[in-house]
């Protein structure tokens, strides 16, 4: 591994370790925006968030590509799987390994984070809907005159007065 490979190497665990950082924000603030039912911020986060994911997604196309250059000559069989990360790092000059792992290790704790934020802005979202169906139910059970809705919102199979006697 060169050192122009390492430096590239470098560059680009550095943007993505800081693009990450950004979306654990933006992940925050969505599940805050969440809590609050704040659909105009949801919409607005989303947006941000497609942005960045595809600054993530140019930045992995090139790490892809600098990884699969890099281990042409690395002679790793097969067998022995998918390069790591931190066998990559290990084949830098000793000068710009240590930084080089640290990167690595930044970045994918952060994105450890980001996927866990994620995972509580889905639960938060299905909190949300189910409330929101509750909610729901509610209204139609209170607006239901006829008493044709059961208690889960849905029509009731019951005959309703087809007719009236209006006799005084």
């Amino acid at each position: 591994m060169t050192a122009h490979d390492c430096t590239m190497l470098e560059q680009l665990l550095a943007s993505l370790l800081r693009e990450n950082q950004g979306l654990l924000i933006l992940a925050q603030q969505q599940r805050e925006a969440i809590r609050k039912a704040d659909s105009p911020s949801i919409e607005r986060i989303t947006l941000q968030q497609q942005v960045v994911l595809g600054r993530i997604a140019t930045l992995e196309t090139q790490r892809n590509e600098l990884v699969n250059r890099v281990t042409r000559g690395m002679k790793l069989t097969p067998a022995s799987g998918p390069v790591t990360l931190r066998q990559l790092c290990q084949q830098a000059p000793q000068a710009m390994r240590e930084n080089l792992l640290s990167l690595a290790n930044s970045a994918l704790a952060v994105m450890q984070r980001v996927r866990d934020e994620h995972q509580a802005i889905g639960r938060a979202a299905s909190m949300l809907a189910v409330h929101m169906e509750g909610l729901t139910r509610q209204a139609a059970r209170a607006m239901s005159g006829t008493g044709i809705y059961g208690y889960q919102g849905q029509v009731r199979a019951t005959t309703v007065a087809a007719g009236f006697d209006v006799r005084m």
